[in-house]
């Protein structure tokens, strides 16, 4: 996932002060970091009224994260816990796992098929084989990228019908080399474990909740009241930023009480080859990072589910990606494409665009996944496909004396 910068100017928070006016409650804003689960920064700004004690709240949130992280991390043991690291350890074993456990690999399977299998959770053994060459080149100047033997090599062990889970039991099993991978998730999953835990607490007003900056949620309208629609801002980090600090966005999008951002990109976590960037989100198909989009953000009611989608629609070309995410009620999809122009969902212009900087790109003129190369053919039966159907324009049109066609075959 992405850097998501949440714009403090457009939040119109007061820096200088803890204290904020919400029409006629007077509530104090408080903020809390956590550095030390999902491998990232957790931070949330909550809303209480003047003088609640904010100390039982943070608990409650660093318990749940620091529970969730130890359950979802297959790089970690703890003493009595039975976690994916366990469970990979020791296959071909059903394990009783904790209801959370149970139920995250269960969404996670579900949408597996949900994603036609763009969202993978057996997909281990091919990221570690990446995430090795990306760390012996960050760290050892040893930069290369693997051989497509050594990925399909990787790949044999690849079976999401080798995570067996029997929902009655509460069990958990790996077989045949299988690894159980819920980073793709995890972090997303526990986010919204997090914020159904505010939203349920009788003391938190609003909030707002940063999951490593890319997965943002937030609660109750905005406490500026000159946002009369109560309206939140979230700006979208552009993919081109040289910015090492600070980057710059490409949009500003608003997000309303209970909505959530979720983004993927190719910017943040990569290696660079022979002036190629090899990023970490890879294609279960190719096994090759995804290389149709830079970006693509997703606004919905569901953090989880949200990233699940975000995730694969990254895999998808721009124009599938969008058809996918129009057909799903609630969710909608800002895309920056490789062609440096933005691709929206239906609806997304209305409900959350405030700003653009970039240019907006049309579909039916351009297909952005293959900007800048040549067209190639498609394979074989879907040429043959084509001709046939064409032929048969062809025979009817000559029936009434006239035909005119054009066939142009495009790269997906």
């Amino acid at each position: 996932m992405i850097s998501m910068m949440i714009l403090v100017g457009l939040l119109s928070f007061n820096i200088e002060s803890n204290t904020l006016h919400a029409e006629d409650t007077e509530l104090q804003r408080h903020f809390q970091t956590y550095t030390s689960y999902f491998d990232t920064s957790l931070s949330i700004q909550i809303y209480l009224e003047e003088g609640v004690n904010p100390d039982p709240i943070w608990d409650i949130v660093d318990s749940e994260f620091k529970k969730l992280h130890e359950l979802a991390t297959r790089f970690e043991s703890f003493d009595g816990l039975t976690n994916v690291k366990t469970i990979n350890d020791n296959p071909d074993v059903a394990h009783e796992v904790d209801p959370a456990l149970l139920d995250i690999t269960l969404l996670s399977l579900d949408y597996y098929n949900k994603t036609n299998g763009l969202f993978n959770v057996s997909l281990g053994p091919v990221i570690d084989v990446w995430d090795s060459y990306r760390t012996d080149c960050l760290e050892n100047g040893n930069c290369a990228v693997p051989s497509q033997s050594e990925l399909e090599n990787a790949n044999k062990y690849v079976n999401i019908d080798n995570i067996v889970v029997n929902e009655e039991d509460s069990t958990i099993m790996v077989t045949d080399g299988t690894l159980l991978d819920l980073g793709g998730i995890a972090k997303g999953y526990a986010a919204k474990v997090v914020g159904d835990l505010l939203k349920d607490h009788h003391a938190v007003e609003k909030f707002l909740l940063n999951a490593g900056t890319s997965n943002i949620e937030v609660f109750g309208d905005h406490p500026n009241p000159e946002r009369v629609n109560g309206e939140w801002r979230v700006g979208l980090s552009d993919p081109n930023s040289t910015n090492p600090i600070v980057s710059e966005t490409f949009a500003s999008i608003q997000i309303f009480s209970g909505d959530n951002v979720m983004t993927s990109g190719d910017y943040q976590r990569f290696y660079t080859v022979d002036e190629v960037e090899y990023h970490h989100l890879i294609d279960p198909f190719t096994l090759w990072p995804a290389n149709t989009m830079r970006a693509v953000t997703v606004v919905g009611p569901d953090g989880a589910i949200g990233d699940i989608y975000a995730t694969a629609m990254f895999m998808m070309d721009v124009e599938d990606a969008l058809n996918f995410i129009n057909a799903i009620d609630d969710y909608e999809a800002l895309i920056y494409g490789i062609d440096n122009l933005a691709y929206m969902s239906e609806n997304f212009e209305d409900k959350h665009l405030v700003e653009l900087t970039i240019d907006i790109g049309d579909l039916e003129q351009d297909d952005p996944s293959t900007s800048g190369e040549e067209p190639v053919e498609n394979d074989d039966n879907a040429n043959r496909a084509v001709i046939i159907i064409a032929v048969g324009f062809i025979v009817i049109m000559g029936s009434i004396g006239a035909v005119s066609y054009f066939l142009k075959v495009r790269k997906r």
